[in-house]
């Protein structure tokens, strides 16, 4: 699974895309100051883990190939969708250098020095919100309950959610491998628009 570095260069890569369909240009070290402003932006800890969840479920099914779960991989279903208990463990309890995501906005202190993976794996990582903004580009600027009733429609989050609440539990192991299958069809707007 991940390590930090990958999902603090995922987290940068989003931000970047997030900044630049707001209109607002490159995100750099110039206009870090005016991101980091509540107003400007809404990537919450729960708008975050949605988007990869989109972003990761995009990549394989355009590939048909697994690999990005060897970087992300640890998807739970949980009440309010898909989570990366990894990406959320390290989000609320203040992992992550130079990033922080509270209930409102995602934090940046300090650029992200992009040379903290290989070539290949941000390669990966950027192909996946590329590919998910090629589903739908408006992805990133919903809010996150709408990212939550679009996740909800995903039987990969509804089959093991719906099992671990029979057995009374709040979680079940997502299998996101799956969506490789020429079987699964995720590329219809039932699953990326709202």
């Amino acid at each position: 699974m991940g390590n930090e570095n990958v999902y603090r260069y995922f987290l940068w890569a989003l931000a970047k895309k997030y900044w630049q369909a707001k209109g607002n240009g490159e995100l750099n070290s110039d206009s870090l100051e005016e991101f980091n402003r509540t107003q400007n932006n809404d990537l919450s800890i729960l708008k975050v883990l949605k988007l990869q969840f989109l972003a990761t479920a995009a990549q394989i099914i355009k590939t048909k190939n697994t690999d990005i779960l060897d970087k992300f991989g640890q998807f739970k279903a949980l009440p309010y969708g898909p989570v990366d208990v990894v990406l959320y463990n390290l989000l609320r309890n203040d992992r992550l250098t130079n990033l922080s995501a509270g209930v409102h906005n995602l934090q940046i202190t300090n650029i992200i020095d992009e040379n903290v993976l290989a070539a290949e794996e941000r390669e990966l990582i950027n192909s996946s919100i590329s590919i998910m903004m090629g589903y739908n580009p408006e992805l990133i600027n919903l809010e996150a309950k709408h990212l939550v009733k679009l996740t909800h429609r995903w039987p990969e989050w509804d089959k093991p959610y719906s099992f671990a609440e029979s057995l009374g539990r709040k979680s079940a192991l997502m299998h996101l491998d799956r969506l490789t299958s020429n079987d699964v069809d995720r590329c219809t707007d039932k699953y990326w628009k709202i």
